[in-house]
């Protein structure tokens, strides 16, 4: 059976909780050139969307544990929905500038 109510810790620890099969909108701030990743381990994921903040003035990258200033980037304002699995694949987000943020939403299930 699966639960209605989820819950979820981002990379800064802190808990994300949502109902059915989305979470909430979670707001993350970047630390420049650090390669931080997005969700907590193993959680599984059916996709994943993120969004460069508009007043961001450099890039986010986004990639693997070696995502780097070469991998896929949004500028400011711009968004991607990643199918993916989080748990067998996690999504690793660097930033250009200091401060930058990125929204995520998430769509997963947690099996009880």
């Amino acid at each position: 059976m699966a639960s209605n109510q989820m819950l979820l810790q981002d990379c800064n620890n802190k808990t994300i909780q949502g109902v059915g099969n989305y979470l909430k909108e979670e707001k993350i701030t970047l630390v420049a050139n650090t390669a931080t990743k997005l969700l907590s381990e193993g959680f599984a994921t059916i996709a994943v969307i993120i969004k460069a903040y508009t007043g961001n003035t450099g890039n986010i990258y986004i990639g693997g544990p070696g995502v780097d200033t070469s991998s896929f980037y949004l500028d400011a304002d711009q968004s991607i929905t990643l199918e993916i699995d989080n748990s067998k694949f996690p999504i690793y987000v660097f930033a250009d500038n200091a401060d930058s943020l990125v929204y995520i939403a998430i769509q997963g299930k947690i099996d009880t």
